[in-house]
């Protein structure tokens, strides 16, 4: 039970069921007869002791009912078990009170811990403080400048010291490297030299890589002909058999004809000695000569086909001796001429140009006569054609080589015939090696030196960058904007007299990629040293880019040309024209543009040109002359229009323009200063020029040249 009250309703409950039958009841009650409670066994408060009092204790197990035992032992009807609460949930509210007091109590004294904790500190904050204001006045008291270059120089000093720590730890990490790769190459070298003296091969790697490809490429034809000559032999021994049988066959046959002729021979002296027998019969013994006339006539004709058979076989065992003999001088002249092949390439390979006709990267580990055969098949047709090369050819292309060699880098080349093969090397490393061989040297001896290059040209690139230049383009495409912004609203106001008027917008080229906007973005969001990692690598690599670019276009131009290219911020804008009409703004297209009248399209194309010049002209000198012509100057424009552009030239853009007019005066209020040379044809007298100034609001008239009282009279 959770708690005594619930052990005691527990135990009532058990004590007044009827299911429990009337023994039950009296053995229970006689196994409790020593009234002994949980108030005798447990040390509670006196509240909770009228309750516990209600619980019966037992030593041993009771037959039914609820009974605690001593042990922790309980029983309930037919259940029984152990009790494993902890102290805590038996003692109950007050067990839990008197813990959270004692952990009050422990977090009281640790509270007054922190509270002299923090005393100590603001104790050593406020020795802080005031050693903080005595350095501060002793500082005041100092030189600051003269102790400002010390401090950075000795933070210079100190962060040199670690970038050459670093350096040297690095250096020490390439140099344990090296060691091990170098004493991996020795262990190498040394088993290569091992191999070689066992079983006699080159120790040189390219020669011993050189022999294993030749030997491969070589032994499958070697191995074809082994088989055509097995092949050969077979057949040949099968002919001396059949001659061999067609002879035995023939001798068969001579004796059969022997032993016939034996048994004629025994016929003939048993007729003979018939016929001087007195008592024979005359007919039979002839009839006995007449049948071994016979059997002589078919022994006869059977030996002239045995004769006519024989003649055949050896007619046909001469031929085919012959055809082995001829068969066995073809294969001894193929033999000697792959001999003569293999004695050439070893000639070829020994000079090093086995090894640079192929690649021998992939070159096996063994001796491989197959890879050798096909090398030579592969490449006799590349050599026959070199050798049928001409001379005059040969030396021709060797003294251009020699001489771009040795103008270029300074390497001298010469030429060394191999046989009938022309050889061409040079003085590379202190030795005479093959071209193509010191062509590979010098292309690596390049390549280590552009990632040298490439390393530095990085460390350069990025302090120019992220230097003065970065900040001036970010200025540069600020300002731009500033003053495209300037020029739109000086002439905002300019309409003509039906309300047309003209509004310009610098912005980004919408053909631009997502990477240039993305860096115009990073330009003009803040300086460029401030942008972290990963967005400076980015401006580096479109940079980087844009110079590749202007490399690649122009070869020829320098690098100051290559940097203007890159850095012209100018490409990634345009300028839009605008009109407004009625309130309405759109985009001044070609067909609006032809919509209009005669003076308002002049005001309209005058006017974005004017701008445009006036935004050219912006970052010139503040003294400098701000020139501008025109011919025929606002032609076909009412005199409102004219002066509203004599206002935008002379008073919000501050031109210096010179103008051509067959009626424009320009004596309009608009204009400050104005000289006027108005040019007159009188008869029999040359061109006069009549001279006038203008102030703003009065105008005077100046005579020039000899012709001032023909000018003056008219």
């Amino acid at each position: 039970a959770d708690s005594p009250s619930g052990s005691a309703a527990a135990a009532a409950a058990g004590a007044d069921s009827p299911s429990r039958p009337a023994a039950d009841s009296s053995s229970r009650r006689a196994a409790v007869s020593p009234a002994r409670t949980l108030a005798d066994v447990l040390s509670v408060p006196a509240t909770l002791a009228p309750a516990l009092a209600a619980v019966t204790v037992v030593e041993a197990d009771a037959a039914g009912g609820l009974a605690v035992g001593l042990d922790g032992t309980f029983s309930f009807g037919p259940l029984r078990g152990r009790g494993a609460e902890g102290p805590a949930r038996f003692i109950g509210a007050a067990a839990r009170q008197n813990a959270r007091d004692r952990r009050l109590a422990e977090i009281a004294v640790a509270a007054a811990g922190v509270d002299t904790e923090l005393e100590a500190v603001d104790a050593s904050l406020a020795e802080l403080a005031r050693r903080a204001s005595s350095l501060e006045a002793e500082r005041a008291t100092l030189p600051t400048r003269e102790v400002d270059a010390v401090v950075e120089a000795w933070i210079a000093w100190r962060e040199s010291g670690r970038e050459l720590d670093a350096h040297k730890a690095r250096l020490s990490t390439q140099r344990g490297t090296a060691k091990q790769a170098t004493e991996q190459l020795i262990g190498a070298d040394a088993a290569l030299a091992r191999h070689a003296s066992d079983h006699g091969l080159p120790q040189v790697p390219a020669a011993l890589d050189d022999a294993l490809e030749q030997l491969a490429e070589t032994l499958p034809e070697a191995r074809a002909r082994l088989a055509l000559r097995d092949r050969w032999l077979s057949t040949h021994a099968e002919r001396e058999q059949r001659h061999s049988r067609t002879t035995a066959r023939h001798e068969g046959a001579e004796q059969e004809a022997t032993a016939e002729r034996r048994q004629a021979e025994q016929l003939g002296a048993f007729s003979e000695t018939l016929v001087a027998s007195a008592g024979a019969d005359r007919d039979e013994v002839l009839s006995d000569a007449k049948a071994l006339d016979a059997a002589l006539a078919q022994l006869a004709h059977r030996r002239a086909e045995l004769d006519k058979e024989a003649r055949v076989e050896t007619g046909n065992m001469e031929r085919r001796r012959a055809e082995r003999d001829a068969a066995a001088a073809d294969l001894e002249r193929r033999l000697r001429r792959q001999d003569q092949h293999v004695a050439r390439l070893a000639e070829l390979d020994r000079a090093g140009l086995v090894s640079l006709a192929f690649d021998t990267t992939d070159a096996p580990a063994a001796w491989d006569a197959k890879r050798i055969a096909a090398v030579w098949r592969e490449r006799q047709s590349d050599l026959s054609s070199v050798i049928e090369v001409t001379a005059t050819a040969i030396y021709r292309e060797f003294d251009a080589l020699r001489a771009t060699l040795d103008a270029s880098l300074g390497v001298e080349a010469m030429l060394e015939p191999i046989g009938d093969v022309p050889l061409v090397t040079a003085a590379y490393g202190g030795a005479h090696v093959p071209i193509l061989e010191a062509t590979r040297e010098l292309a690596s001896e390049l390549e280590r030196q552009q990632d040298t290059l490439a390393g530095r040209e990085q460390e350069l690139f990025e302090e120019f960058l992220f230097g003065d230049v970065a900040n001036e383009l970010r200025s540069r495409i600020s300002d731009a904007g500033e003053i495209a912004r300037a020029a739109s609203d000086k002439i905002a106001g300019v309409r003509t007299s039906s309300g047309v008027g003209v509004d310009l917008q610098w912005e980004i080229r919408p053909d631009l990629d997502a990477s240039v906007r993305a860096v115009i973005g990073l330009l003009k969001r803040s300086d460029p040293r401030a942008l972290p990692i990963d967005q400076r690598e980015t401006l580096m690599d479109f940079f980087r880019q844009r110079l590749a670019e202007a490399r690649a276009g122009e070869e020829q131009a320098t690098l100051v040309e290559h940097l203007q290219f890159t850095l012209d911020y100018r490409q990634w804008f345009r300028f839009r024209i605008f009109q407004i009409k009625d309130g309405d703004r759109t985009e001044l297209t070609r067909r609006a543009h032809s919509r209009d009248s005669g003076g308002e399209k002049s005001v309209t194309l005058h006017l974005p040109l004017l701008a445009a010049y006036h935004a050219l002209l912006t970052g010139a000198a503040r003294h400098a002359p701000r020139l501008v012509a025109l011919d025929e100057a606002f032609a076909g424009i009412d005199r409102s229009g004219q002066q509203q552009l004599l206002e935008v030239l002379d008073d919000k853009f501050d031109m210096d323009f010179m103008l051509t007019s067959e009626k424009l005066w320009c004596f309009e209020p608009q204009v400050h200063r104005l000289g006027v040379y108005q040019l007159r044809r009188f008869d029999g007298a040359p061109v006069a020029a009549v001279h006038w100034r203008w102030w703003g609001d009065e105008r005077r008239k100046e005579m020039v040249g000899a012709t001032d009282a023909i000018a003056e009279a008219s």
